[in-house]
C-alpha cells in the first residue's frame, strides 16, 4: 500500500474514498483469501476439509470491491482512487487505472520478457503449495535489479508516469533515495514474479509500495486482485492498473 498524495494536497480527478480500519492486519496475517463456493481454486493434494485453517472466503470478509470506472475514466480522461483514513485523514492506499499508454506497455513488455529468462521457479511458502497453479516465477528483490538497463528503464517509466498522478509519492522515493544512493536514483528494488500468488502479510517496508499489472490473462476481472483488508477494500486490478 502507499499514500497517494499525503498531506494537504489535493488531486484532480480523483475518486477519495473514506476507509476504518478494520483491525484485521494481524488476524489475517498467512491467510488465503479465497473466492467462495464453486469460484475457489480447488486445493491440488491437500484434502479440501485441512484447507479450512488457512482459508477464508472473500464474502466473509465483507470487503467492497474497487473496480475500473469506464463513465469516469471518458470524461477525466484517467481513474485514479484514492483511499482516506476517516481518523487521521490520511491518504492510505489507492489505484490508477489505464496508466501506461499503448507504445509505453509493448516497451515494458518486451523488456520483462527479456528479463523473464534470468528468473527462476520460486517456491510458494509452507501451507500454499497446494494452490501451485502455474509456476511461479520471479527473482526477489535486490541492487542486481536496479544495475539491469531494461529493469532500470521500467522503473524509471512508472515513476516518473506516477509522478503525474500522484506526486508526493515519488517525491518521498527520491527524499529516501539521497540517503541509500546504492538502491538507485529513487531508493527502490523491484520484485519481478509471474503467476503469483500470496496469502496475507505485513512487508516491513521502509517505504511506499508501487505495484503495477502488465498482463492479466485466463482469469476473470474479480480473481487474482489486491484485498486492502485492513481498509475494508478489494482492488480489482486489471492489466496497466498500478496499485
Amino acid at each position: 500500500m502507499y499514500s497517494f498524495a499525503k498531506g494537504t494536497e489535493v488531486l484532480r480527478n480523483a475518486s477519495y474514498i473514506a476507509v476504518q480500519d478494520g483491525n484485521l492486519k494481524f488476524a489475517l496475517e498467512n491467510k488465503l483469501i479465497v473466492a467462495d463456493g464453486d469460484d475457489m481454486l480447488k486445493p491440488l493434494k491437500t484434502p479440501e476439509g485441512e484447507t479450512e485453517k488457512i482459508c477464508i472466503p472473500v464474502d466473509a470478509l465483507l470487503l467492497e470491491h474497487i473496480k475500473f470506472n469506464q463513465e469516469a475514466y471518458d470524461q477525466c480522461g484517467q481513474f485514479t482512487v484514492v483511499l482516506v483514513d476517516s481518523i487521521t485523514g490520511e491518504e492510505v492506499a489507492g489505484a490508477v487505472f489505464n496508466f501506461l499508454d499503448a507504445e509505453e506497455m509493448q516497451e515494458m513488455g518486451e523488456n520483462q520478457a527479456k528479463l523473464k529468462a534470468l528468473t527462476k521457479k520460486l517456491k510458494r511458502r509452507k501451507g500454499f503449495e497446494d494452490w501451485d497453479y502455474g509456476e511461479m516465477h520471479g527473482r526477489r528483490a535486490g541492487t542486481v535489479w536496479v544495475l539491469d538497463g531494461e529493469l532500470f528503464q521500467d522503473i524509471e517509466r512508472i515513476l516518473s508516469k506516477l509522478e503525474l498522478h500522484v506526486p508526493s509519492v515519488v517525491n518521498e522515493l527520491k527524499e529516501l533515495g539521497r540517503f541509500v544512493n546504492v538502491l538507485g536514483s529513487h531508493g527502490v528494488v523491484a520484485f519481478n514474479c509471474w503467476n503469483y500468488i500470496a496469502p496475507q502479510h505485513t512487508d516491513k517496508d521502509g517505504m511506499w509500495t508501487v505495484s503495477y499489472q502488465l498482463q492479466k490473462k485466463g482469469c476473470g476481472l474479480d480473481e487474482f486482485g489486491f484485498a486492502f483488508s485492513q481498509w475494508g477494500k478489494v482492488l480489482e486490478t486489471r492489466e496497466n492498473c498500478v496499485w
